[in-house]
């Protein structure tokens, strides 16, 4: 069942993050978002890449606690081709809203629009010089 997240594969075809780890404090608003509810702004972005309910994820993520980010990170990870396992995603998610603001801005960078209440994220990445792809992209 898990055995999807703990494989690191190192084919040509996985591909890296294209947010840097500790560029988590531009722009401001996302960072200080992460940092008031970290669960809220997690369960808000499993909503935007999966469809995810925003207060079932929320519940389950005051119940798994870290490991809970941990796995959300991996199955990111996974739907994005983007290396790595389990073990850097717990370590990862030791620094909670450096890890979340990656994330959400990496789903943005690759494709995600959005609908009118996160489509305005989209569109400050994309004035602070971050390259966002459309949402037909090849690299989805």
């Amino acid at each position: 069942m898990f055995s999807f997240i703990l494989t690191y594969n190192m084919n040509s075809s996985w591909k890296q993050w294209k947010v840097g780890y500790y560029n988590c404090c531009t722009p401001i608003d996302l960072f200080i978002k992460a940092l008031y509810c970290p669960l809220c702004f997690q369960a808000r972005t499993m909503e935007m890449v999966f469809g995810d309910d925003v207060w079932l994820t929320y519940c389950l993520l005051c119940i798994k606690g870290s490991f809970g980010l941990a796995l959300n990170r991996s199955r990111i990870r996974q739907k994005y081709h983007i290396q790595g396992n389990i073990c850097g995603d717990c370590w990862d998610s030791t620094t909670c809203c450096c890890s979340l603001v990656q994330e959400r801005k990496e789903i943005i960078i690759r494709g995600y629009i959005g609908s009118d209440k996160t489509g305005h994220e989209a569109r400050k990445l994309h004035q602070s010089g971050a390259k966002v792809s459309t949402a037909f992209n090849s690299d989805n």
